[in-house]
């Protein structure tokens, strides 16, 4: 199951880490982040985090990620279906290893449907 996640975060030193630290700890995939300042907080952010809880409840990974020191506010949504779906195509890497997971979840995508994944290329590969 696919969620997306809106969380309100203040803006210092290590608070992202933290975040996603415990949402990778706790075996939930990331698939998609986006960052936007908070209206009247110019010291906080607010995060839009696509998830693949892999059949985990969702309550209980809000539930921690609100007891983290930085967050000011968490809840989550279902993704509709179609949008699950395609949610890792409109992701734009950053860094060569976060690209790398995209790639690999591409080809897990495309070797699920039939296609033909390319060997060699992804985290592992």
């Amino acid at each position: 199951m696919n969620i997306k996640l809106r969380i309100t975060l203040r803006e210092c030193e290590g608070a992202l880490i933290r975040l996603l630290g415990t949402i990778e700890r706790r075996g939930h995939a990331l698939v998609n982040l986006s960052s936007r300042p908070a209206g009247g907080q110019s010291a906080a952010r607010n995060l839009s985090l696509d998830v693949d809880c892999g059949g985990r409840n969702p309550d209980i990974l809000v539930r921690q990620i609100r007891r983290l020191y930085d967050v000011v506010e968490a809840a989550w949504y279902q993704l509709p279906e179609y949008q699950a779906a395609d949610a890792h195509l409109s992701y734009e890497a950053t860094s060569p290893a976060m690209y790398g997971m995209v790639v690999h979840r591409r080809e897990n995508n495309a070797a699920a449907e039939g296609g033909q994944a390319r060997p060699g290329v992804g985290v592992n590969g």
